[in-house]
């Protein structure tokens, strides 16, 4: 629990930073239709267009080579459909590209990705490569959660740029994320809880392609990584993580 609120104040605090750096945002301020309307003629004409609290909400887990299928010497790794995965957009901005159907979007992200292990196994801690050991009691619940603030950048396209819901909204492009910490969770029964706090030799930074596809009031996304999920041997940097879900809250 202390772990949680004190990597709850850590993002607190950037958010709010951040925030005071980037003056033009403005919190509490939410658009039902962001791409302005075509009576309003001044707004239509804005180059920058603001938004702050957005929600995704997906699953995902650990790739090889690029490929969601894993070897036997880390099928380990392999996590249940209920891992869920959270990103929480802090503050987002997209300027317009020429006319209103292209915008570059860009801004501040917290990824919560809680990965549940399939087997009775977990990652060890205090090591210099990845080591999956099998745990010695049987743990109903084996949960690898990580936390990162991330920064993405994506061109976006809006087939009908006078309304917003009723365009085909695409969007492509990259991210970088920096390592925030990690938690792994053994749970038995009520008392059989063990919590481990450990960097479990994640890659500091990292950084990938996402991609967004929307029409009305549904968004999917996906992303995944393009640098190692970890640092260690040849081996160890080929895992990279992936992430598909659905925006919640619209950020983008």
């Amino acid at each position: 629990m202390k772990y949680i609120l004190k990597t709850f104040t850590a993002t607190l605090l950037i958010v709010l930073l951040t925030t005071l750096c980037f003056g033009q945002f403005k919190f509490g301020e939410f658009e039902s239709d962001s791409i302005p309307k075509k009576e309003d003629k001044k707004s239509l004409n804005d180059k920058v267009i603001n938004r702050n609290l957005g929600l995704d909400i997906g699953t995902g887990g650990f790739m090889y080579d690029m490929n969601t299928a894993l070897p036997v010497a880390i099928g380990d790794l392999e996590t249940k459909g209920l891992s869920l995965h959270y990103t929480l957009h802090a503050i987002t901005q997209s300027v317009r590209l020429g006319n209103n159907q292209l915008r570059l979007g860009y801004g501040l992200a917290f990824d919560f990705n809680r990965n549940s292990f399939v087997n009775n196994t977990r990652i060890r801690s205090e090591v210099d490569d990845l080591t999956i050991i099998d745990n010695v009691a049987n743990y109903k619940k084996r949960i690898f959660t990580n936390f990162y603030a991330t920064v993405p950048v994506m061109v976006q396209f809006y087939s009908n740029p006078e309304s917003y819901k009723k365009s085909l909204r695409i969007g492509a492009g990259m991210y970088g994320s920096m390592h925030l910490g990690s938690r792994m969770k053994l749970k038995g029964n009520k008392t059989d809880k063990i919590k481990i706090l450990d960097d479990f030799n994640l890659n500091r930074f990292k950084y990938g392609a996402t991609a967004r596809i929307g029409f009305r009031s549904i968004t999917a996304y996906g992303k995944m990584d393009l640098s190692p999920a970890f640092t260690g041997s040849e081996e160890t940097e080929k895992i990279g993580a992936y992430t598909i879900g659905l925006s919640v809250l619209r950020s983008f």
